[in-house]
């Protein structure tokens, strides 16, 4: 990927960027990193335009991107999730084909497009003359060590093992994150330090997490409380592909620790991005599932996500029978 952070680090710009991507944090950090190093405040009503959630006036960009930068060097167009590579009609797509190819040396285009057709013929002739920076989700590890630093900033300390269990069961998305260490730090003024008990009593769980707790009680064959768990699932309006999902990773990841097992627990960690904590307890469970199973499953996953999108299975059967499947030992 890029290192839109060297551009940064040496105030030196492109004259456009894709900055897309799961991770929406990293997405609007970037933009307004580019922002404020191009524009401020006094002048932004001139030097800054910026667009969401629907497609440009084509009158209103070229009124902006004409007209020369008021009191700086610089001015900075940003358009925020309008979907520009995946519905722009063909005379928008014209229309933008030609500005990519003129942008104005003072001029910077900011594409933050949390959702892009990587086929649009619009995208492929943006990333081959500018920079894409695809922001994924981020490691357990890199958001424990992101919420060690939160924390830090605001007068409070937590442990790494502590920091990544928050991760793991709020995260993997850096917003969400965000908001529940300020929860933390609201409501716990008292303490210095974040403990697993103040995250267990005040952040809330993520989809994955619950998934995942719904995967420890298939392992252990507590059948009654996975399908308790999947009625809770179902309850909050979760969507079974999703479900399916992140069930295929969980079972992913397994496959994947019973491969590296002979290896050193350090490079394993390194391998997965799991503490050793946790990479214990999944090498313990998938050694308890056997790769026979543990295969099975993954395949299924597929079969069933194959057979929800063609619509000719129910999308809560598939994913009963997924879990059941599971349990068959």
């Amino acid at each position: 990927m890029y290192n839109i952070k060297d551009d940064i680090k040496n105030s030196i710009y492109k004259n456009a960027y894709i900055l897309c991507g799961e991770e929406e944090f990293l997405i609007d950090h970037y933009s307004k990193e580019i922002i404020s190093a191009n524009t401020d405040e006094d002048t932004a009503q001139f030097n800054l335009m910026k667009i969401s959630k629907e497609l440009p006036s084509e009158e209103d960009i070229d009124a902006f991107i004409n007209s020369y930068p008021f009191m700086s060097e610089r001015k900075v167009l940003l358009l925020h999730d309008t979907g520009i590579f995946k519905k722009a009609s063909e005379n928008q797509k014209k229309y933008w084909s030609e500005l990519i190819q003129s942008i104005p040396e003072y001029a910077i285009i900011i594409f933050a497009e949390t959702q892009i057709d990587k086929r649009s013929s619009l995208y492929k002739q943006v990333s081959k003359i500018y920079p894409v920076c695809e922001f994924e989700y981020q490691t357990t590890g890199t958001l424990a060590s992101w919420l060690i630093r939160l924390f830090k900033s605001s007068g409070k300390t937590v442990t790494s093992e502590d920091a990544a269990y928050m991760a793991e069961i709020s995260g993997p998305s850096m917003m969400s994150l965000k908001s529940e260490a300020e929860k933390l730090i609201s409501y716990c003024t008292e303490a210095d330090t974040i403990t697993a008990e103040m995250i267990d009593s005040l952040v809330t769980r993520n989809i994955e997490n619950k998934v995942f707790g719904m995967v420890d009680d298939i392992v252990a064959l507590n059948r009654n409380d996975a399908f308790i768990k999947l009625s809770d699932l179902k309850a909050l309006n979760e969507e079974p592909i999703k479900i399916i999902s992140i069930i295929f990773k969980k079972f992913a990841t397994f496959h994947k620790l019973l491969i590296l097992k002979s290896r050193p627990m350090r490079e394993i960690c390194s391998l997965t991005g799991l503490y050793e904590k946790h990479a214990k307890n999944n090498l313990a469970q998938a050694d308890k599932l056997g790769a026979r199973k543990i295969v099975a499953v993954m395949s299924k996953c597929r079969d069933m996500d194959f057979a929800v999108k063609n619509g000719s299975i129910d999308k809560w059967l598939a994913t009963e029978i997924i879990i059941n499947e599971a349990l068959s030992r």
